[in-house]
């Protein structure tokens, strides 16, 4: 089924928010709580509300990125209808289990106060909000999701419930999560206690909700519930009378201890660029050009030459700030090995951009694994491209996801190598990437060698792989040209 869901989660300090969704949003929702309130927030005052805005995997898989887009623009329209375009101050796309979701973050100003209930209210409202939001997408063929009836409702079919009954009832809810997930043979994660698996699953979690510890919830299902009989039900997929009946009548519960999280303290170095040197700036461009790459052709504002002499490419954040670098030498080592290391406290999640200076394609972006191939790739195709540095650390598809909303990109082309590395890193990349479509070279390992070879012999180089962009979709219209 084509379905859209609607999730709300209330995050009730700017720490908690900090955490959730980096220092400039939480800074953003700070200044924005300091320009409105005329005195402090109550301490208990919630300082921002996410909203998580989702399809079914399934629409996903069937639909065009054109639907997708037109998906995301009717939801944050319709987010900021709802909760006031004023109040919002963030919006990110990410990527869960293989369906794409946008996460809307705003502050719950209503006149001169915080009041998130005024917003989201009572349960009977978040329905009705639900309801709102999926009329709101229905013209592009999304349904609401299938509305949750509570457990009590499914057992008492509109009959009085004996009261005896009733406090049974509530006696096997009230049974600690914990000692479920225990008894079913779930153990606890040593890193986040609050989350629990099971080997013989298909790797998915149970997690039970830190400041609300009779509410568990399974991502990978898009399932949640409260309370020990919900849970041996999704457990078991049972129904709701095998539940009770294996709660009432089960083996006897075993003692459960938590095991403690241990916090471990990382003292991450400093960052530490190299510094330049004008005068090794030759090296580098010769370096470049043997690489094929014209420096005409694309902005090398963010490369330069250290000490050393080895060529060094800064990587920035999202806010533009530097962040790290990958530092290249530009001459072969004595064993014919080339030198490569990213620069000491760089963030990797981070990325070194390459923009060609006749930028063909606005709302397009490249991905490659090293700055260097990130240049030839946009020089040969006008596509703005950054680098992993190397293998891609899961962190960097958040910041790029960011980067997607933020610069409306309709396409991501993956452009990692021609092997067996880079194929695992696009697999990977397109289970995180809204739009994502696999591009690699089509006669050597890597875009820079590549860029070589087309330009040794131009000619040649089109007829031996007849137009490069025929592994591209030509049904989404996103062909490359050369």
């Amino acid at each position: 089924m084509n379905k859209a869901m609607l999730e709300i989660n209330k995050i009730k300090t700017l720490n908690e928010l900090e955490l959730k969704r980096g220092k400039s949003v939480a800074k953003l929702a700070s200044e924005k709580i300091d320009l409105t309130l005329s005195t402090p927030p109550r301490k208990d005052a919630v300082h921002a509300v996410e909203v998580v805005m989702s399809v079914s995997k399934k629409f996903y898989e069937s639909c065009d990125n054109r639907t997708i887009r037109e998906w995301k623009d009717l939801s944050v329209e319709w987010a900021k209808e709802h909760f006031g375009p004023s109040n919002y101050i963030d919006v990110t796309l990410a990527k869960r289990n293989g369906a794409p979701e946008i996460h809307y973050t705003f502050v719950p100003l209503n006149g001169d106060k915080l009041s998130a209930r005024s917003f989201i209210g009572s349960p009977g409202k978040l329905a009705s909000l639900q309801d709102q939001y999926a009329n709101a997408v229905k013209e592009i063929g999304l349904n609401r999701g299938q509305k949750r009836v509570s457990s009590l409702a499914r057992f008492k079919g509109g009959d009085p419930l004996p009261s005896e009954l009733k406090h049974k009832l509530d006696a096997l809810r009230s049974i600690s999560l914990q000692e479920v997930l225990h008894r079913a043979g779930y153990e606890q994660d040593d890193r986040a206690g609050f989350r629990w698996h099971r080997t013989d699953t298909d790797g998915s979690a149970i997690s039970i909700k830190k400041n609300n510890p009779n509410v568990w919830s399974n991502w990978a299902t898009n399932e949640a519930g409260v309370g020990a009989i919900d849970l041996v039900m999704h457990i078991n997929q049972c129904s709701f009378s095998d539940a009770v009946k294996e709660l009432n009548e089960g083996v006897s519960l075993k003692t459960f201890e938590p095991k403690p999280v241990v916090k471990k303290t990382i003292n991450k170095p400093q960052l530490s660029l190299p510094e330049p040197d004008i005068n090794k700036s030759g090296r580098v461009t010769d370096y470049l050009l043997r690489k094929g790459i014209d420096k005409s052709a694309v902005d090398l504002g963010d490369v330069y030459a250290d000490i050393k002499g080895n060529a060094v490419f800064v990587m920035r954040d999202i806010q533009g700030n530097k962040s790290g670098a990958e530092i290249v030498g530009t001459s072969k080592m004595i064993d014919g090995s080339t030198f490569k290391q990213v620069a000491p406290g760089s963030n990797k999640s981070t990325f070194f951009t390459a923009t060609p200076n006749d930028l063909k394609y606005e709302n397009r972006l490249a991905i490659c694994e090293s700055a260097v191939d990130s240049l030839a790739y946009a020089e040969i195709h006008g596509i703005k491209t950054i680098s992993t540095a190397g293998a891609p650390v899961k962190d960097i598809y958040k910041n790029i996801n960011l980067f997607i909303v933020k610069n409306d990109i309709e396409a991501v082309y993956l452009g990692f190598d021609n092997d067996e590395h880079g194929n695992r890193f696009a697999e990977q990349a397109n289970k995180e990437l809204i739009g994502s479509i696999r591009h690699k070279p089509k006669l050597e390992k890597d875009w820079s060698d590549e860029l070589v070879t087309m330009k040794s012999d131009m000619e040649l180089y089109r007829r031996e792989v007849n137009c490069l962009s025929k592994d591209i979709k030509r049904d989404r219209g996103l062909e490359l040209e050369l």
